[in-house]
């Protein structure tokens, strides 16, 4: 990391932040959350610094996503929070992601009523990186977590529809094909048990 600042031949700006937080992200699916956390800390630090307020943003979102995923609530509410302040000043295009993490841990947290309005907005400002297809499974899971059977299994429809349509624009060949149907898993036994 230390090569990767200023002086000759630098990296234009933003790459150091932008692979600091990649490298949190990858550190903290391995497991190593400390060495994670220091990553984003430092992509933080320094894209306050540099002026670099999208990779701010996006240094937030993505420390409070891994620790949402985590389960540690107040800390990932604390960062979501703050990549949301930045991103609504921006009128960031990736505050979608964010305003779907902030979704999870509303439902996490209970609170069923500002997860559904959350995950409508960002479907509303749909992109930011985050599939359609998640989007719909985020609100399917949200409805059913409300008692809402009917509405919950028309949203994993549309879930299912989306998933299917992005496959195919992201997995043209049979081998990306193949490995997308991994990461859909998760959507269709909720689907399937929905339709039970």
């Amino acid at each position: 990391l230390a090569q990767i600042g200023g002086g000759p031949g630098a990296v234009p700006p933003g790459t150091r932040e932008q692979v600091l937080c990649n490298l949190g992200t990858i550190l903290a699916r391995q497991g190593d959350f400390v060495r994670a956390e220091q990553a984003f800390g430092s992509a933080i630090d320094s894209a306050a610094a540099s002026g670099q307020a999208a990779i701010l943003g996006q240094a937030w979102d993505s420390l409070g996503y891994e620790r949402l995923k985590r389960g540690a609530l107040p800390d990932a509410e604390r960062d979501l929070l703050e990549a949301y302040r930045i991103q609504v000043l921006r009128k960031d295009p990736s505050l979608a992601a964010t305003l779907t993490h902030l979704s999870e841990l509303r439902q996490k947290q209970g609170d069923l009523h500002a997860a559904a309005e959350l995950i409508s907005s960002a479907l509303r400002g749909s992109g930011g990186g985050i599939p359609l297809w998640y989007l719909y499974f985020r609100r399917a899971s949200i409805l059913s977590a409300q008692r809402k059977p009917e509405e919950a299994l028309a949203s994993y429809r549309k879930a299912v529809e989306a998933a299917r349509a992005w496959r195919e624009e992201i997995a043209p060949s049979d081998t990306l094909r193949s490995s997308t149907a991994d990461g859909l898993s998760e959507l269709y036994g909720p689907f399937i048990d929905q339709l039970m």
